[in-house]
């Protein structure tokens, strides 16, 4: 397990079996199961992380928001460290990406709600998608816009897409919203 903080509230974590062998295929978009029962904890827990990167067959990248009272979200943020092992289930769910090349994709996220899209973008860009892609994405304040850095590198290798530019909400002023966007110039 490696372990990088991404924002003041989000870690993402890298997860690769132990035995080195394949991890089981997932589609951009679905969730990884982390079950965990760490010493303190009356009983054992599960919780779902998104993927968020594209899939590659040799381990998972999940991230997580620290989460207030979270016990899972407080002990992986706070004690998980690598080398760790750490059960998972496999990925699942219904929410994923599967377009052709040259069909237009327009993704809408906030918050910690980015991860799913992060993956989706990611195979995005690494399939060399040419149709335009479309990213709007909304976060509390630039301290909690996770994976910026990344998504603008990413923004930047798609053939249609303008440069990425970190959306902020304003809890002071609900209706100033900025939003990031990768669109078609």
């Amino acid at each position: 397990m490696a372990k990088t903080p991404r924002s003041a509230l989000i870690t993402s974590f890298e997860l690769e079996p132990v035995d080195g062998g394949a991890v089981a295929e997932y589609r951009p978009g679905q969730y990884l199961g982390v079950w965990l029962k760490p010493e303190g904890f009356p009983h054992q827990e599960i919780r779902q992380y998104s993927l968020t990167r594209k899939p590659d067959g040799k381990g998972y990248r999940i991230a997580v928001k620290r989460e207030e009272g979270g016990q899972v979200s407080n002990w992986l943020h706070n004690h998980a460290n690598v080398g760790d092992v750490v059960k998972l289930v496999a990925p699942a769910g219904d929410f994923f990406m599967a377009v052709a090349d040259d069909t237009p994709v327009t993704l809408i996220s906030a918050g910690v709600g980015q991860t799913p899209m992060l993956a989706m973008l990611d195979t995005l860009a690494k399939a060399g998608h040419t149709a335009q892609v479309n990213w709007f994405h909304a976060a509390e304040n630039g301290d909690v816009h996770a994976f910026a850095d990344e998504v603008k590198e990413l923004g930047q290798s798609l053939p249609r897409a303008l440069p990425h530019t970190p959306g902020i909400v304003s809890r002071a002023k609900p209706i100033a919203l900025k939003v990031s966007l990768i669109a078609k110039v």
